[in-house]
């Protein structure tokens, strides 16, 4: 075949008719970019749906279960459990204290 004319193989996302776009070069480039925009996209799609099924369950078991995730060593995990905290308000209550005991120097009401 003399006459055919060369066909080079395509590579990569351009067509072989154009040069590659700037953000196709440096997504190439970048592997390291890639991965935390894929790892970034991945926690907050995990975030989003461990926020719906928290939010279904019943305020007490949601404190009992999120609290001591608050101290987890790693820094995730403590982040997740402060936002699901704040989002869903929980253990924002403050306990009612127990009246006082008289101690008799106190003004009576009249």
């Amino acid at each position: 075949m003399l006459g055919a004319p060369a066909v080079t193989p395509s590579v990569g996302l351009g067509s072989p008719n154009y040069p590659p776009s700037r953000s196709d070069t440096v997504a190439r480039r970048c592997p390291l970019l890639r991965t935390l925009l894929a790892a970034n996209l991945y926690r907050s799609t995990r975030v989003r749906r461990l926020r719906v099924l928290v939010a279904c369950l019943p305020s007490d078991t949601r404190e009992r279960a999120l609290v001591p995730l608050k101290s987890d060593w790693l820094g995730d995990t403590r982040r997740i459990a402060g936002s699901l905290l704040r989002d869903l308000q929980v253990g924002n209550e403050l306990t009612p204290a127990a009246a006082p005991d008289a101690r008799g120097d106190e003004p009576s009401p009249s």
